[in-house]
């Protein structure tokens, strides 16, 4: 006897907000009245999504999702077919919201207020997906705001600080690791510019801090990276020569053989049989 195939439940037991996105600038204040929409108006959206870009509809649902519906939506009349956004008359037809000013709350456990999610989110020229996100167009008027996890970002990026700003403690004194960080953070941007190999360790922790500032995720990528000064010495030594890009991905150390990649070069230098080459590279980019 065949089992019966079990259909996940999509709904989700959390509950998250469509926030209007107010923007500054122009004539009026932030928080005046008229700063987004005046008290009382709406934005509607209704029929099935749209995408301007692609001049396509835009379905709403993944076809799991509305598998489950067709079994456990008769109490919103939905029936079989009916969430087929190519139907001439289907479900989303005559779907509408009307947001204004206020947040509206979303509880995912519930069908109706699930779709009602999933719809709002398919207005891609309009609802931001994340609240992170709302200032990526200029088109979006809202975004969806979910605090669970908005929370869990702010703990992720306080520990991100934590451990940046713990190696930045550890070395602000070394003028050696302050220039090696200064260096990889600009090679890891494919920027040009060169550290000044006459600056003072004033100048070296001005610059530190200021990246730390203004880009902590690319800093701690590189200060967590266990390969971090193997691969600082791989791009100073493809600068002062002594590695040859062969390719966009492959590499060739002068005096060896062998062709490799960016993955296979650095275990070339971190094998201990290796090591008299690897002491050659540093030898070099220290002169």
């Amino acid at each position: 006897m065949m089992e019966k195939e079990v259909i996940t439940s999509p709904l989700i037991n959390k509950k998250v907000t469509i926030y209007p996105v107010k923007r500054q600038g122009g004539w009026l204040p932030p928080e005046h009245d008229g700063s987004f929409l005046l008290t009382g108006a709406k934005v509607k959206f209704k029929g099935v999504p749209w995408d301007s870009g692609t001049r396509r509809r835009i379905d709403p649902l993944t076809d799991e999702e509305k598998a489950w519906f067709y079994l456990h939506g008769n109490e919103l009349g939905i029936e079989a077919g009916d969430l087929s956004i190519h139907k001439e008359k289907n479900f989303w037809s005559k779907f509408k919201i009307e947001l204004t000013k206020e947040p509206f709350i979303l509880d995912l456990s519930d069908p109706m207020d699930y779709l009602r999610y999933t719809f709002l989110k398919a207005q891609k020229d309009i609802v931001a997906p994340t609240w992170k996100e709302r200032l990526d167009k200029g088109t979006y008027r809202f975004a969806v705001r979910d605090f669970e996890v908005e929370t869990s970002d702010n703990v992720k990026k306080i520990a991100k600080e934590k451990e940046v700003n713990r190696y930045f403690y550890k070395i602000e004194n070394d003028e050696h690791k302050l220039r090696a960080l200064l260096k990889m953070y600009l090679y890891s941007k494919n920027m040009k510019k060169k550290v000044p190999s006459d600056v003072n360790i004033n100048y070296l922790t001005s610059e530190v801090y200021d990246i730390i500032k203004n880009d902590i995720d690319r800093v701690y990528d590189i200060v967590t990276d266990k390969s971090f000064e193997t691969k600082l010495l791989i791009y100073e030594s493809i600068d002062n020569g002594k590695i040859e890009k062969i390719s966009g991905s492959e590499y060739r150390i002068v005096g060896e053989e062998d062709v490799l990649n960016m993955k296979e070069l650095i275990s070339f230098l971190e094998d201990k049989k290796n090591q008299p080459t690897k002491i050659k590279l540093v030898v070099e980019s220290e002169k």
